[in-house]
């Protein structure tokens, strides 16, 4: 949740994204409808053989303005999510470049360079990018569910029933797979901020380095710190294709069962026309499932990569030493201190005279 605390500092912003998002999703929703009522119109007209281009130019003119409605609310979103992840994006490298500045210098001496740079660049960018893409995606999968029930409820609630058939399988893997990607997410970027810091330490010290011959040890450790990223890159690879293979593979066994109660139902009197629409928002509903454990696995890959970079923004300077604040504060402080006590600018120099000094 501290992921998306990043965003409310833009609660207007967000909430105007998320109007454009509801009308998109709203118009999207209404495209199988109009789709297949143009259809409707065509069949019905072809059927009694007086089908005149005026019959379906109402429908196919409705189905026209939901897609431009579409398209220009979606556009509308995608800017203001772009605005929000850039604001993120600059407040969070903030909260840990101020976190940085006030730590203790034991901290420096047992931290790498590289590994602060790399959570500055790395980190701070797949957090924040990670946080408001999925948001974006996820707000706008859901209201678009949303909108698809209704309307799939409308034509048959027996059918939307058995479309849920693959729901708790799908959500039960991807709640474990997002687990192990989380666990997975944080120890690659541990691992590339070692090799960052490997490789900033050996070009900080090239000279050292070419004193002693030792361009291939340097070059074996990095490569040892760069294989241990690709066996960690491997293991997910391996295991994305059974979570991917599964959750695209239940999918479709559910269409399947619901065209066979479709079957069914056309039996006892389903007109062909609904049956249209509802294939048609059947697979609207199978990729909002699809979207949304996506979105699930990716935040939680990004809650991985966040977690050095909060705990390094929570992380207090140990001892009980005053840290000094940031260049150019304490110099207006103290001013704006002398002036509210009406005390008079001093002005003067400091000379040192008859000090010893040998070398």
């Amino acid at each position: 949740w501290r992921l998306f605390r990043l965003l409310l500092p833009d609660v207007r912003l967000l909430g105007a994204a998320l109007g454009f998002l509801v009308s998109a999703a709203v118009a999207q929703a209404l495209i199988p409808h109009y789709l297949s009522e143009t259809l409707r119109v065509i069949i019905d007209g072809q059927s009694a053989g007086a089908l005149t281009y005026q019959a379906f130019f109402k429908p196919l003119q409705r189905l026209l303005y939901a897609g431009v409605a579409a398209a220009v609310f979606s556009s509308l979103r995608g800017a203001c999510f772009i605005v929000i992840g850039a604001r993120a994006s600059l407040r969070v490298r903030k909260q840990l470049f101020g976190s940085l500045l006030t730590q203790d210098v034991a901290f420096f001496d047992t931290t790498k360079t590289g590994e602060i740079t790399s959570r500055l660049s790395q980190d701070c960018s797949k957090a924040s990018d990670q946080v408001t893409y999925n948001m974006n995606i996820f707000s706008r999968t859901l209201v678009q569910l949303v909108t698809t029930l209704c309307f799939m409820l409308y034509y048959s609630w027996e059918l939307t029933l058995v479309s849920f058939v693959t729901v708790p399988v799908i959500v039960v893997l991807s709640k474990k797979y997002g687990t192990m990607m989380q666990r997975l997410s944080e120890k690659t970027q541990q691992k590339l901020a070692d090799a960052n810091a490997m490789a900033e330490e050996s070009l900080a010290s090239i000279a050292t380095v070419r004193s002693f011959a030792g361009e291939a040890a340097e070059a074996a450790r990095f490569e040892g710190e760069l294989s241990e990223y690709y066996r960690l890159e491997s293991r997910r690879s391996r295991s994305y294709v059974g979570y991917l293979t599964s959750t695209m593979v239940l999918p479709h066994l559910g269409t399947c069962f619901v065209l066979f109660q479709i079957g069914r139902l056309c039996v006892h009197g389903l007109r062909g026309p609904a049956l249209l629409a509802f294939v048609f928002y059947l697979q609207t509903l199978n990729e909002c499932f699809f979207s949304l454990a996506d979105v699930y696995t990716n935040v939680s890959q990004a809650s991985g990569s966040a977690a050095r970079v909060f705990e390094l923004i929570s992380r207090q300077p140990a001892g009980s030493a005053n840290v000094p604040a940031p260049y150019g504060a304490a110099d207006r402080e103290c001013g704006a201190a002398a002036d509210n006590q009406g005390a008079a600018p001093v002005a003067g120099h400091v000379a040192l005279a008859g000090g010893p000094f040998s070398y």
